[in-house]
């Protein structure tokens, strides 16, 4: 039986099971609710895939694309605006040191799956590219108390073997973050659990 892994690394497929499934959906509602997005805002994409959500942004914004998979990589470049740039490499302090200072940085089902320690590393980095009062954006599945058995066996089944309760995902922040959390459950047509996270950078 083929490696669902292997299938979802081809782009145009990756691109079809988000759709197919309404997540990609889901993320353009959540950005809708949760993250206004100002004209002309440098915004960081850690874990973009294929690149597909820049189109939804503001054309005049500053966008930088971060993935460590070739394959989506290539595909957003292929595609990308002119003053846009996409790297395949892990966003790390040096590269949070070459951006900043930036507004938005957007981990779209990014952090379930790293560890706690690949998490907390890479938010650090991420605060410390922000400008003053910027914000960190996250989407991730969420476990939560007395959820539906299909909503927590879809995400005992995902791909990301760190998807978490709500607090343990909260706890991953440095805490030089003033943290807004929100846990939806009917924006995608498979039934599922959203935690969208808005971590705003003091002043």
């Amino acid at each position: 039986m083929p490696d669902l892994r292997n299938i979802l690394a081809v782009p145009q497929i990756y691109q079809a099971f988000q759709q197919s499934g309404g997540f990609f959906g889901a993320r353009l509602k959540t950005i809708q609710r949760y993250l206004p997005i100002q004209e002309e805002a440098r915004i960081v994409d850690v874990g973009c895939g294929p690149g597909y959500l820049r189109s939804f942004l503001p054309s005049s914004c500053r966008y930088f694309g971060f993935d460590t998979d070739e394959r989506y990589v290539a595909r957003a470049q292929a595609t990308q605006q002119p003053h846009d740039q996409y790297r395949c490499r892990i966003f790390d302090e040096a590269m949070a040191a070459e951006v900043a200072p930036v507004d938005i940085i957007m981990m779209n089902g990014l952090l379930h799956h790293l560890t706690d320690d690949e998490a907390r590393r890479l938010l650090a980095a991420s605060v410390s590219a922000l400008s003053d009062g910027g914000r960190i954006f996250t989407l991730d599945g969420c476990y939560v108390p007395g959820q539906s058995l299909l909503r927590k066996k879809l995400l005992d089944w995902d791909r990301g073997r760190y998807v978490r309760a709500e607090d343990h995902y909260r706890s991953l922040f440095p805490e030089t973050v003033t943290l807004s959390t929100y846990v939806d459950e009917n924006l995608s047509w498979i039934s599922y659990s959203f935690l969208s996270m808005v971590a705003t950078k003091r002043h």
